[in-house]
């Protein structure tokens, strides 16, 4: 039987407490910190506008919330590449530049090179997305972390707790 290696590289504090594993018993005597982000960087150069834009509204709303890293930024870059792809794709295919099917020179009629890689950037988008906690799940994770002023009112919550 083969004996499985288990994975030693600790992990920062805050991301334990990200993912809900956080145990006080198995906290390490020197936490691991990581740098938080103090200003925007700039994107990086082969951005277009959709994918400049896409850096800008996450980044800004991860500089409020202060709990994310320079060690972040290649996720970012990959998710608003992805979303810039995407759109892009979706463009061309909307405006009759790309079809969703080609034909071979056998004649079969299969899905386009170009409809495929929309479809991975959906997957990338997804998968990158939750992990940056850019959906409702995984954004809990982390809005629990975060205190909230107190004269900040959320809507939805008051809702919730009215009386029925």
């Amino acid at each position: 039987m083969e004996t499985e290696k288990r994975n030693t590289r600790r992990k920062p504090t805050k991301m334990k407490e990200l993912q809900g594993t956080r145990r006080a018993d198995r906290e390490a005597a020197v936490p691991i910190e990581f740098e938080s982000l103090e200003s925007i960087p700039m994107p990086p150069d082969y951005f277009g506008e959709i994918a400049e834009n896409e850096w800008y509204s996450i980044l800004k709303g991860y500089q409020q919330v202060g709990i994310f890293s320079v060690l972040d930024i290649p996720a970012i870059r990959i998710y608003c590449k992805a979303v810039e792809d995407l759109e892009m794709l979706r463009n061309d295919i909307s405006n009759g530049i790309t079809d969703i099917y080609t034909v071979t020179p056998n004649g079969l009629r299969q899905v386009s090179a170009e409809y495929t890689f929309m479809n991975r950037c959906q997957e990338v988008i997804l998968k990158y997305g939750e992990k940056l906690g850019l959906n409702p799940a995984s954004r809990t994770k982390i809005s629990s972390l975060v205190s909230k002023p107190k004269d900040v009112v959320d809507a939805f919550e008051e809702y919730l707790s009215a009386e029925k």
